[in-house]
């Protein structure tokens, strides 16, 4: 194992100055580096159809290529070719639908892997992909996922993979008798979180069949115990490492087919291979997400009292189910009744396959969904009964009093317990707010007469840090400055300024002497990983546990160098010393020299500790939305977003602005840019930049983010995840601020908002 390859600099996450002067360490930069093969993916260019023939021949001796592989090779060398296992969500209905890691005899999407060209570089291999000798018998094509369970089948089996119901009280009987009910279906567009940074691989062979693979990211000891399952290793003999990331989202770092075919390369060449996708390739066949279809119904009585409301509702899983399992439809199902005080609920999913880019999970999964489904049926019924949309939520949100709030509903195998939270007051401060800055736009004189100013706020709830555990080790250098590692993965999210903190205020020692340490799985031998708004709470947990096990530890240690009992010593900012002898001190550095003179191995000052944790914890959030709506062109501006989260204890303001921000513009892409289409056989039509649409710096909005501070119980930090909780509602909000500017009722049912419906709801 080359240990060299990744500096010390690298090893340890670093801030905003080392990524702006351009000294990150990325995928690329490393496979420039110790790269000496480049593997490239030869793909499916037909969305369905049988895999006659891969022939090769031509291929393995065109000029700069070194090897070819098929399906055939990889049974040939394992006796079978491996499917991608579930990570969560694990459910024997989805096992037929799994995705072997290279085409065997068909193929079910425009992507999917059909061979491998391993050469000296990418432009040899591209150039040699040319020769393959590929014949796929094109099938019938599934696109509709309403449609996706009629006489086209994907496998030997419906393609309906499962049908989930979540439910609490009788909501038909309730919309027999209610006072109002509306239904309408709605439509939330498939996009993705398309990172700055394309996927990557470098897996690097060493002694005893032995591999070290860089780049893995997210759930780094999930992917390596799945990556051993497949070649018949032992988890120790794959080790994992961890390098800059330039965005994740929640896409990045699932275990894709590339996951094993670049480490498999590896294995059957005995030398370094590299693989980095292309932008095309990454909008092909990296993990795509949303694509639901609702028919949804609300009652209400004649007052404005929200009493049931329900969904039958289709996800489009793409052609296979991959790592995150049905848990996105379950996510959606757990989050539709959200913050009000329904009587009743029904929601019906319907997990269908279709012959298009398999789906995952994108930040805030199922909760940019059931927001944008809630939120606008709210909106049907505010306009039903000619109440304004804030008076309806002022009026349904659950109060403190209700608190803890359990409707029974259960969501990724947990209860939504609503435990605490003033609701009501961070919703009047978005309201409140969002209202002030629209104010302000309506004076401004120079707009032109078809601009129409509209604004408007929406709710939800938020789900973070989800257990099981998560570890943390604390390492004490001889210099007094500490490493911390933990299974969290480092995304660029912010992660580290927070733990530093978390070590700084544990410790009383500066943040600039904590270095936060990447993952590596020969440091640290467990770990769940960076999903679902759960690092802070989880890794954070755990590093205050590990600090106080660390300061504990140092107590003994200098008792006994001192010759007194821990009672006798006083600790303060990196320092033990006796009580009535300051001078008589020991800095934590020194006990560490100390005690790895005195260690068998040359361990130093080192702590660990596990923070378990089987509740999800939940927290209330409000978004608004100005907008300028011009009622010539349908075109939308958004001015003003007005970002509410109740956030718990802030480790890190700047951090929690920072993600709220980010996860905003995300969720503005969705609401109004991003989408990816298909023709009616399956052909994706959205492969670049130029088909793609995503917000840039000119569509960005101001931002304005207000917190609040209930404390949950659940962690020792009081502290909530907020990852994904500047996404939910914009989206529904901007399409009410819409409606809004062009005093309409609730009609935009569709994300993402197209100028051409804008049009028509202005000129109708």
């Amino acid at each position: 194992m080359s240990d060299s390859l990744i500096g010390t600099q690298h090893e340890v996450v670093g801030g905003p100055d080392r990524y702006v002067t351009g000294a990150g360490c990325y995928i690329a930069d490393l496979a420039s580096v110790i790269g000496e093969a480049t593997l490239f993916v030869v793909r499916s260019d037909v969305s369905h159809g049988r895999l006659v023939n891969v022939g090769l021949d031509e291929v393995r001796r065109a000029p700069g290529v070194i090897a070819a592989f098929s399906a055939s090779d990889v049974r040939a060398d394992l006796g079978s070719v491996p499917v991608i296992e579930p990570r969560i969500s694990v459910s024997p209905v989805i096992i037929p639908f799994l995705q072997p890691v290279i085409a065997v005899d068909r193929v079910r999407y425009v992507g999917e892997p059909v061979a491998l060209i391993v050469a000296v570089d990418r432009y040899f291999a591209e150039d040699a992909a040319t020769l393959v000798e590929l014949e796929i018998e094109p099938l019938d094509s599934v696109v509709d996922s309403r449609e996706a369970s009629g006489s086209i089948q994907l496998f030997d089996l419906d393609n309906e993979v499962a049908r989930i119901e979540s439910s609490f009280g009788d909501a038909a009987a309730v919309f027999q008798t209610a006072d109002v009910v509306e239904t309408l279906t709605i439509t939330v567009g498939r996009h993705s979180g398309v990172p700055m940074e394309t996927r990557g691989l470098v897996a690097e062979p060493g002694p005893e069949g032995s591999l070290t693979i860089y780049g893995a990211s997210k759930v780094v000891h999930a992917n390596q115990k799945a990556l051993a399952g497949m070649l018949g290793l032992s988890t120790e003999s794959i080790r994992m490492r961890e390098v800059d990331v330039g965005g994740a989202f929640g896409i990045r770092g699932e275990f894709y087919p590339e996951d094993f075919l670049v480490p498999w390369a590896a294995k059957m060449l005995n030398r370094t291979v590299s693989w980095v996708e292309d932008r095309r390739e990454h909008l092909l066949s990296a993990n795509q997400s949303r694509d639901q279809i609702h028919v949804a119904s609300i009652a209400a009585d004649e007052r404005g009292r929200l009493l049931a409301i329900s969904t039958e509702f289709w996800i489009d899983s793409g052609a296979y189910i991959r790592t995150v399992g049905l848990r996105v439809a379950d996510l959606t199902l757990g989050e539709i009744p959200g913050p009000y005080r329904f009587e009743s609920y029904s929601g019906v999913a319907h997990c269908v396959v279709s012959n298009r880019t398999p789906t995952g999970t994108y930040r805030s999964p199922g909760r940019f969904e059931s927001s944008f489904v809630r939120e606008r049926m709210v909106d049907r019924v505010a306009a039903r009964l000619e109440i304004p949309g804030d008076e309806i939520r002022r009026r349904n949100l659950i109060r403190v009093s209700d608190m803890p709030y359990r409707s029974g509903i259960r969501s990724a195998g947990k209860e939504v317990v609503l435990d605490s939270g003033d609701y009501v007051s961070l919703f009047e401060r978005v309201h409140g707010r969002t209202k002030a800055l629209a104010d302000e736009l309506q004076h401004v004189t120079s707009r032109d007469e078809s601009e129409k100013v509209g604004y408007a706020t929406g709710c939800f709830i938020e789900k973070s840090g989800l257990g099981p555990f998560e570890d943390a080790i604390i390492e004490v250098r001889d210099d007094g400055t500490v490493d911390v590692l933990t299974g969290a993965s480092y995304l660029g999210q912010g992660l580290q300024k927070a733990l530093s903190n978390v070590v700084s205020k544990a410790l009383g020692i500066p943040v600039d002497s904590v270095h936060i340490v990447r993952v590596d799985t020969d440091r640290i031998d467990v770990g769940i990983g960076t999903y679902a708004s759960r690092s802070l709470v989880m890794s954070g947990s755990a590093v205050h546990l590990a600090c106080q096990e660390l300061l504990r530890v140092a107590l003994e240690l200098a008792a006994e160098e001192f010759e007194v009992g821990t009672e006798d010593l006083i600790y303060d900012c990196g320092r033990i010393s006796t009580r009535g002898a300051p001078d008589f001190a020991m800095s934590l550095g020194e006990l560490s020299q100390r005690r790895s003179k005195q260690s068998p191995m040359g361990e130093g000052l080192t702590a660990r500790a596990r923070f378990d944790k089987e509740s999800v914890t939940y927290g209330f959030g409000s978004h608004g939305a100005v907008v300028v709506t011009n009622a010539r062109t349908g075109i939308v501006h958004v001015k003003h977003l007005v970002l509410g989260y109740d956030a718990g204890a802030l480790i890190d303001e700047g951090v929690v602005v920072g993600q709220l921000q980010g996860g905003a513009l995300q969720a503005l892409g969705g609401a109004l840019f991003e989408r990816f289409s298909y023709d009616n056989v399956g052909n994706p039509l959205a492969t670049t930049f130029m088909d793609y649409l995503l917000p840039t710096a000119s569509e960005a909005p101001s931002m304005e983010v207000v917190l609040a501070s209930s404390m949950p119980l659940d962690n020792p930090l009081k502290a909530r995840g907020v990852g994904e909780a500047g996404i939910p509602a914009v989206a529904a909000a901007i399409a009410s601020a819409v409606e809004s500017s062009l005093a309409c009722g609730a009609t935009l049912h569709s994300t993402p908002i197209m100028p051409e419906a804008v049009w028509e709801l202005a000129n109708t």
